[in-house]
């Protein structure tokens, strides 16, 4: 290999550590905010009163509900934008804590994570049942590729929730629909 394709190789690695690097700082400083942001101002009356929301799953502490304003607008994206990455990071940290520290030590990437969270959510996982599917996938995540990453998990959280994945089979077939469409010609007659 040239010198000059070994040190652009090099960059490249380097340019991609700090990438994660940066993507595990803003995570950890979100989930900081959202320790800081845990209480609101409970003198404040009228429209200045806010409230503590919870945006997370089951088992997620609540944070004041402008917070997800700052980060909206220190990140540049909308405040429901901001608010679902709350809600990420809250469900990252306190349902899947062993995926939390595989992401803040850069060994699972964030959009993994957030695809498995998605998932769980999705089902309806209970706290309990979200950590011990944490257990189980989160080993995985470095070793198998994404398709057969999220079988794996679908078939983890089936098995944590038998009953819930009937209902949600029986519920996708109740849904399932198809129309025959037969056009008729019309010849003015």
């Amino acid at each position: 290999m040239p010198d000059s394709a070994a040190g652009l190789l090099a960059r490249l690695d380097a340019a991609n550590r700090d990438q994660v690097a940066a993507e595990v700082r803003k995570l950890e400083t979100i989930h900081e905010l959202c320790l800081a942001y845990h209480a609101v101002d409970e003198d404040a009356f009228g429209e200045a009163a806010e409230k503590l929301i919870y945006h997370g799953a089951g088992g997620t502490p609540a944070v004041a509900e402008y917070l997800s304003l700052e980060v909206a607008a220190l990140l540049g994206m909308s405040p429901g934008a901001a608010a679902a990455l709350i809600g990420d990071v809250l469900n990252c940290a306190y349902r899947h804590p062993i995926m939390w520290q595989a992401v803040r030590a850069g060994a699972v990437r964030w959009y993994r994570a957030t695809a498995v969270i998605s998932e769980v959510n999705r089902a309806g996982l209970s706290y309990d049942d979200a950590q011990h599917v944490d257990a189980r996938i989160t080993p995985q995540l470095c070793a198998l590729p994404r398709g057969r990453a999220l079988r794996l998990l679908r078939g983890l959280i089936a098995a944590a929730a038998p009953e819930r994945a009937r209902a949600r089979e029986q519920l996708a077939r109740d849904r399932r629909h198809l129309t025959l469409w037969s056009p008729t010609l019309d010849d003015g007659a």
